[in-house]
Parts: C-alpha cells; sequence; structure tokens
C-alpha cells in the first residue's frame, strides 16, 4: 500500500509530523510520500480539486473547546467537513447521526446533554474513522493552590482564557 501526503509544506512541525509518520508506517509496509504544499494550493485541494491522497493538518478550537464553534468541520454542509466537504445533506448514516448530536449539542444548556451529544460525535467518528486524530503533547501547568477558578486548557491562552473569574483565596497574603 502506499499513498501521498499532503500538508501545507511552510509549517515545520507539519513536516515533521509527516516525516515521523513515513517512518512509522514504513515499518508495516506502507510507503507514505509526503507532499508539503504552499497553503493556498493545499486548500484548494482538499475544498474543491479533490486531488490528494489523505491530508495532515490541525484544526483550532475555542477555549475551552466546544464543538459547538466547529460547524464547518463537525456538520456535513461545512467547508472543513473534509471528508466529504460541503454535501446538501448528510452522505451517509453515520453523518446524519453526527449532525444531529451537534444540533443537539447547540439547542441546549444542560452541560450533561451537550457532553453526551459530544461524546456521541467524537464516538461516530471515531468509529467511521473519518479523521485520525494524532496524539498531543502533554502539558503541564502548575499553579498554586491560592488561586481560585483555575481551569488550565491545553490550548492557548491555557490558564488565562478565563481570566474575568479567576480570584485570589487570600488576599493580602503573601504566596
Amino acid at each position: 500500500m502506499a499513498f501521498t501526503l499532503i500538508y501545507n509544506g511552510d509549517n515545520k512541525l507539519r513536516g515533521a509530523i509527516a516525516t515521523l509518520l513515513q517512518d512509522d508506517l514504513a515499518k508495516v509496509g506502507i510507503k507514505v510520500t509526503p507532499a508539503g504544499l504552499d497553503f493556498n494550493t493545499m486548500v484548494a485541494n482538499i475544498r474543491s480539486v479533490f486531488d490528494y491522497d489523505a491530508c495532515l493538518q490541525g484544526l483550532g478550537s475555542a477555549v475551552p473547546s466546544d464543538p459547538g464553534m466547529g460547524p464547518n468541520f463537525w456538520k456535513s454542509s461545512g467547508l472543513t467537513h473534509y471528508w466529504d466537504v460541503a454535501q446538501p445533506k448528510p452522505a451517509t448514516p453515520a453523518e446524519a447521526r453526527i449532525d444531529a448530536a451537534f444540533q443537539s449539542s447547540l439547542t441546549t444548556t444542560d452541560l450533561a446533554e451537550r457532553k453526551r451529544a459530544f461524546h456521541d460525535m467524537s464516538q461516530l467518528m471515531n468509529d467511521e474513522c473519518f479523521v485520525i486524530w494524532l496524539p498531543t503533547q502533554l502539558i503541564r501547568i502548575p499553579v498554586r493552590e491560592r488561586f481560585g477558578n483555575v481551569h488550565p486548557s491545553p490550548m492557548p491562552p491555557r490558564i488565562l482564557w478565563n481570566s474575568a473569574v479567576l480570584f485570589d483565596k487570600h488576599p493580602g497574603r503573601k504566596n
């Protein structure tokens, strides 16, 4: 088996990841040819030309992460729904279920219901292998116990994303 993996060539991290994937997959007999493209050519390939086997990219997220901020990725009609871009309607039953779970997550303020909807979306995404998630680095963020309402995020700004509600549990105390 062999395939070409496109990525935005000006991104050194993606180039390194592409090489890592090439080396690792070669160990199991799969030939990967990394192809760094300029960003606009890569986007044209994945959104309209469809001249690629696989694409390595990163998708941003809100802080805190919230699937409601990513309709272009999750919804079958989205422009970054890369496994079948901008469909007029879901092409598979799994995509229809993801669309329904996404809509459910938008129409409730119940955190448990939103988490359930996101879990369902993620499970369907993983079961169908529409995308392959790559690991991210482990980040440890030290914070003194004296600060309250701190909920670190793996995405920048790691601690200050909710700065309006952070507080000092012991104001006036040094330390």
